[in-house]
């Protein structure tokens, strides 16, 4: 399996301001992309989306507020990348497509 670095935004959105940088290996979910952020990537996703998050001081888990009855909890993971081991979480169950920078902007990844 191969990780490398992409653009993604929620239901394939082409505005700049939802598309987030991640890594992935190509795979889908249900048609959907299979998305791992960094801590500083899920961060920002997180701010611009409709929920409150935190990271977990105990344990490295992501803990997005879903709403009054609900959250998700994303437990780390390593990535090996290049010259070594990166935290990342796991964000699949989004419906993220992947992107493709262009001169213009962005694309859908085909």
């Amino acid at each position: 399996m191969i990780i490398y670095k992409s653009y993604f935004s929620i239901d394939g959105s082409l505005k700049k301001e939802d598309v987030f940088e991640g890594y992935t290996d190509g795979s889908t979910w249900r048609g959907w992309a299979n998305v791992l952020f960094t801590r500083e990537q899920a961060k920002i996703w997180a701010k611009t989306s409709p929920y409150d998050y935190l990271f977990s001081s105990i344990d490295d888990t992501l803990v997005i507020y879903i709403d009054k009855e609900g959250t998700q909890e994303i437990q780390m993971l390593e990535l090996e990348l290049g010259d070594g081991k990166v935290p990342c979480w796991d964000m699949n169950g989004y419906c993220f497509v992947e992107l493709e920078r262009t001169t213009d902007g962005f694309k859908r990844k085909e």
